[in-house]
This record gives C-alpha cells, sequence and structure tokens, in this order.
C-alpha cells in the first residue's frame, strides 16, 4: 500500500481498539535495503513519529539478538543517533533484568553525564546500589576537582593468602593538605647527615613539620638547619648515628591555595535538619540530604511495561519469569529459553489467519492481481540477504547497496582510531542522502491518468472480489 499527497497524510489509519495501521516486512531487500514493516522518510519534518496520551509514543520489540530500537545519525552535522529528553523526569532511562541498564561506548568516552542545577549538591553522573558498589571503575581514575567522601582506603589481594583473602587498610586523613616525606640517614665523623628533598619541595609545600627518630642507640638529634634550596641538615651528638626523619608540608599549589578546605561548615538551607547518613542518628531516609537521598525505583514499572508488549495467553508466566529474575532468584536458563521460544511463536501467529482453501486457487488469483501492480509500478532490483556482524556493517545496511562498501571502509577507519579526511567523509554523506532520496522519489510512471484510474478500479474490484470469497484476507482491517 502507498499513499501520497500534496498537502495533507498520505496514509490514515484508525481503530477504536485495535491497531489502527500494521505493516509488515519480509525477510529480504528492496532496492538493495533491508526491508521494513513501516519505512518513514521526510526531508524536513520526523521519518516516523509516535504519540500517545497516556502511554509510550513509540516502542520497539524485537525476538532476535538485535536491539529493540535502534538509531543513528549519518550526517556532517554531530547528533546524536538517540536522544531522550523530559520535562520532570529522566531523559533517557535503561533498565535490564540480568544485564547492564544502560551501556555507553565511545572511542572519545562511553559516557558523560551533565548537571546544569544550581544545587551544589546535583551531580553530572549518579551510582546507587544499597547492597554493593555504587561505582566501579576498571582502569585509571583521574578527579580534576574536589573529591569529598566518608572514608576509604584499599582493597588487595592478601599477600599471604591471596586466592582466599584480602587486605584493607584506611587512608590517613587531615585536617590540612598535607605531603609527607620520609627516609633514613647516617650522620658523619662530625654528627652531620644532608638530606636533600625533590627539587620541587619547596615550590610545592610551606609550612615544615619535622620528626627524628634514632635507632640503635641512645642518642641526641635535632634539626640543625631547616629546609632551605630543598635540603635540610640533621646534626647528632655522637658521629655515625642512624635517624629515621620524617617532613611534613602543606600544599601551595595554585590549586590547592584556591580550594582550601573549610573544615567545619554550616549547613545551607535546604540541608538544615538533614543527614549524610540519616541511618546513623536513627533518623528515616527522608531525612536525607537532597542529592544523597536514594531515588532507587522497585523496577515495577519497567515490568509491566516488558510483559504488556507480550502476547497475553503468556504474560502471567513471563512475568513470573522477570520477577524470579529481577529479585535475583534462581531462573532455570533452559526453562527461560523455552519460554522465549514460545512468545516468539505467538508473536508471529498474532496477525496470521489460518488458510482455509485451496493453495492453488489462491496463488492463481493472487498472480492476477500482482500482474495487474507489476504494469503499475516500476521494476525493482532484488539483493541477497546478509546480516550485520560488527557495529559498521549494521550502519551500512540501513543506507543505498551501492555506497556501502566505500561507508565500511571509512566506518572502520573511524572506528580503529585511523586518520579519516573529513572532506571526503562528508562527500560520502551527501552522496548518501541523495541516493536515499532519490529512492524515496521513485514512484509511479508516468502515464495517463485516466488510464491509471481505470487500471486501478479493475485491481481494486479483483481484490474485492478475492475478500469475498475469502473473508479471512480482511479480518484484520484497521
Amino acid at each position: 500500500m502507498r499513499g501520497s499527497s500534496g498537502d495533507s497524510d498520505g496514509v490514515v489509519g484508525n481503530s477504536l481498539s485495535a491497531n489502527g495501521v500494521i505493516g509488515t516486512g519480509g525477510s529480504g531487500r528492496t532496492r538493495g535495503e533491508i526491508a521494513s514493516g513501516v519505512l518513514g522518510q521526510s526531508d524536513g519534518g520526523f521519518g516516523i513519529r509516535g504519540v500517545s496520551g497516556s502511554r509510550q509514543g513509540a516502542v520497539g520489540l524485537s525476538y532476535g539478538g538485535a536491539e529493540g530500537v535502534f538509531g543513528l545519525n549519518f550526517s556532517p552535522q554531530p547528533a546524536a543517533g538517540a536522544f531522550g529528553e523530559s520535562v520532570l523526569g529522566n531523559g533517557v532511562e535503561g533498565f535490564s533484568f540480568t544485564g547492564i541498564g544502560v551501556r555507553g561506548e565511545g572511542r572519545n568516552g562511553g559516557v558523560r553525564g551533565l548537571s546544569t542545577s544550581t544545587n551544589p549538591n546535583a551531580a553530572g553522573v549518579v551510582g546507587e546500589n544499597p547492597n554493593g558498589f555504587a561505582g566501579v571503575f576498571l582502569g585509571k581514575v583521574r578527579v580534576t576537582g574536589f573529591l569529598s567522601k566518608a572514608g576509604g582506603g584499599f582493597e588487595i589481594d592478601h599477600p599471604l593468602d591471596p586466592g582466599n583473602k584480602y587486605l584493607s587498610h584506611s587512608f590517613v586523613e587531615s585536617s590540612e593538605m598535607l605531603n609527607v616525606y620520609s627516609g633514613n640517614v647516617t650522620t658523619d665523623g662530625r654528627g652531620e647527615a644532608h638530606v636533600a628533598l625533590p627539587e620541587y619541595f619547596e615550590a610545592l609545600n610551606e609550612d615544615f613539620r619535622y620528626q627524628l627518630t634514632v635507632l640503635g642507640q641512645f642518642a641526641q638529634a635535632i634539626v640543625g638547619q631547616e629546609i632551605k634550596n630543598n635540603q635540610f641538615t640533621i646534626k647528632s651528638d655522637r658521629p655515625w648515628v642512624r635517624i629515621s626523619w620524617q617532613v611534613t608540608g602543606v600544599r601551595r599549589d595554585r590549586w590547592a591555595v584556591a580550594n582550601r578546605m573549610i573544615v567545619e561548615e554550616e549547613k545551607a538551607g535546604r540541608d538544615k535538619g538533614r543527614y549524610l547518613h540519616p541511618e546513623l542518628w536513627e533518623q528515616s531516609e527522608d531525612a536525607a540530604i537532597v542529592g544523597s537521598r536514594s531515588v532507587r525505583a522497585s523496577g515495577q514499572g519497567s515490568l509491566r511495561r516488558a510483559v504488556e508488549l507480550l502476547p497475553e495467553k503468556l504474560r502471567s508466566r513471563v512475568e513470573q519469569h522477570l520477577q524470579a529474575l529481577q529479585h535475583g532468584d534462581h531462573v532455570d536458563r533452559h526453562e527461560t529459553e523455552k519460554l522465549m521460544g514460545e512468545v516468539k511463536q505467538a508473536a508471529r501467529q498474532l496477525y496470521e489467519v489460518p488458510s482455509r482453501i485451496d493453495r492453488a486457487q489462491l496463488e492463481e488469483e493472487w498472480q492476477q492481481v500482482e500482474a495487474r501492480l507489476e504494469r503499475m509500478r516500476p521494476a525493482t532490483a532484488r539483493d541477497e540477504s546478509g546480516g550485520a556482524g560488527t557495529a559498521s556493517r549494521r550502519v551500512s545496511q540501513l543506507l543505498p547497496e551501492q555506497l556501502k562498501y566505500r561507508l565500511e571502509q571509512h566506518l572502520e577507519a573511524l572506528q580503529r582510531g585511523h586518520h579519516v579526511d573529513r572532506g571526503e567523509l562528508q562527500s560520502l554523506m551527501g552522496e548518501a542522502r541523495q541516493q536515499t532520496e532519490l529512492h524515496a522519489r521513485q514512484g509511479l510512471p508516468a502515464t495517463d491518468r485516466s488510464r491509471l484510474e481505470e487500471e486501478w478500479r479493475q485491481v481494486e474490484a479483483l481484490v474485492q472480489q478475492l475478500r469475498q470469497r475469502h473473508p479471512w484476507m480482511g479480518a484484520h482491517k484497521g
């Protein structure tokens, strides 16, 4: 079915209780592109727009190994492949019953969060886990601003029993930004020792503090000359005395001076009477400071949305499985896979009605309809079907066939971090757009209007005769 209009809707489908429009696509290709159940395309507006007064505006569901919803931006302008925006809620939400709720991957960063709130407790990225780690970083971590925490330390495999135990130590805390330096030295025959510090020491530190400890004998030791030109002198009342020394300095670099720690601070107005850790002060979670308060949901909304997309006769069993996965209960994998197969089969049969006529008779009558239609539309080349083995292949399959090889080369180069000429890439994008628009404009061939209308009336009459003889063909009209 094709609809065309100059200034109004090309196709409109309405239904009081079922689907307004249903599109079904095969597994092959048309014009070298993967066939779609519904294809939307627009030069200046929305390719596909979904609007709902009370439910999701658009829903994607896949029973295979691909995504339920996939978005691609292939343009010289660096726009997003998928974008979510909300006035009062979350712009994008992800939920998984067994895997990662939201996963980001990119050559210049996987996930980036930005908060534009004036609330100092708001965060660009918030992680929460009441039973474990709110954040796990598998690699180096860089923090360019101030790091605030309730406590911390290191955790490693225990050196004496690495396979069975951990070893943990706490950080050393202070009310000042301190750097600590230490070492051992032995005084000479005159009872003197010179200690050299790093050449950056005085540029980095100020307000020096000293500690000396004599080792192996009773002797006295003092700081003979304090730090000057990044060194100091130790003196002992006896020669050849071994001494441990420690020097502490307060940071004086520009960042430290601009960001001195406020040791005691009044809570702001909105935080008065609230707590970072209300449970330690016998307070409810409602008394938590905004930003520290738990925002975790029960997941029932995600469960409900998932179940509602599936065939009704299997919803109860699916819901039980998903609830068990959500709660971390053991679920038999083979039983789950079997249930998924039943769901897929039921979905295939949802809009299918068994044929009750002779197959040969139906094929002969439908060939007459196709013969009429074939004279009214240009022939389309068919291409072999294929799958997408990589991200670049998956992207290229959305674009014209004749550009796929060049496109895959560019995308693979970008993916590997190789240099790609920006002008050549923009030229390729322009060609892709031209080819796509050309395909979209391919329509009915130029012909006499009266002849066209007469042939179409014959087609409609033949289809109507088929429906009268075989009522199942029209059982799912909108």
